[in-house]
């Protein structure tokens, strides 16, 4: 995270495909290389970043983009804070996992909160 870049996960790009996302559409919208995909691993600031992302949800159009993006995701497709999550024993245990490895792969920070009793 020092260098203040930040690496897409190398699956983006076929998860984009297989729910019907125009990956050069979003590369144009949130004006980033035509080729960003073709050299490597993809790395950006974090500005583009979350340029990345509004190109996505404004390509897609769909209120329901998360939630065809969660059923298109499989086990398969290595991610290291999903997979951490995944061979999590329950819910609370899951979302800290993802918060501990979220600010490695993109500029966001997540807090879990369990609230008293819990």
């Amino acid at each position: 995270m020092s260098s203040g870049r930040f690496t897409l996960d190398p699956g983006t790009r076929a998860l984009l495909h297989d729910i019907g996302i125009s990956v050069g559409g979003v590369l144009r919208r949130a004006q980033l290389p035509a080729g960003l995909f073709t050299h490597g691993p993809a790395t950006l600031t974090a500005e583009e970043y979350y340029r990345f992302w509004d190109a996505i949800g404004a390509e897609a159009d769909d209120p329901g983009l998360v939630v065809r993006m969660g059923r298109a995701i499989s086990v398969e497709a290595f991610n290291p804070p999903l997979f951490a999550a995944l061979c999590s024993a329950n819910l609370r245990t899951a979302a800290e996992r993802i918060a501990a490895f979220k600010p490695l792969i993109g500029p966001v920070v997540m807090a879990v909160d369990a609230g008293p009793g819990v």
